[in-house]
């Protein structure tokens, strides 16, 4: 009975340190950095994209706030959250932006 409790203990205890690393990483920082630019700049577009399409009633005071945030993210240097290895676990940034780096860099 306590090897069965005690096996998943000792795995989880063992890991633990290494999870705790991997999130103190530079590539998980920088995937955490553009994650979080990337749902504030969704956070703001897909309401002034609903307003246009008529999905949403239109209401300028809203527009004009969505646009005024997405005016002081887009501020931000976005391209820091992209450094070179970045990809992988964790990670939905296509590959091709790696192998295309400066036509997504002109594009971002």
């Amino acid at each position: 009975m306590y090897r069965k409790l005690l096996t998943p203990l000792l795995a989880l205890a063992l890991a633990t340190p290494v999870m705790a690393h991997d999130e103190d990483s530079p590539k998980h920082k920088a995937i955490k950095y553009r994650q979080s630019a990337m749902t504030l700049i969704g956070a703001n577009f897909k309401p002034m994209g609903a307003m246009i399409k008529g999905e949403i009633p239109f209401d300028a005071a809203v527009m004009a706030r969505h646009a005024k945030d997405l005016g002081a993210v887009a501020s931000i240097d976005i391209l820091r959250g992209f450094p070179q290895d970045s990809d992988g676990k964790g990670s939905k940034a296509k590959p091709e932006i790696w192998f295309e780096w400066d036509d997504f860099k002109a594009k971002l």
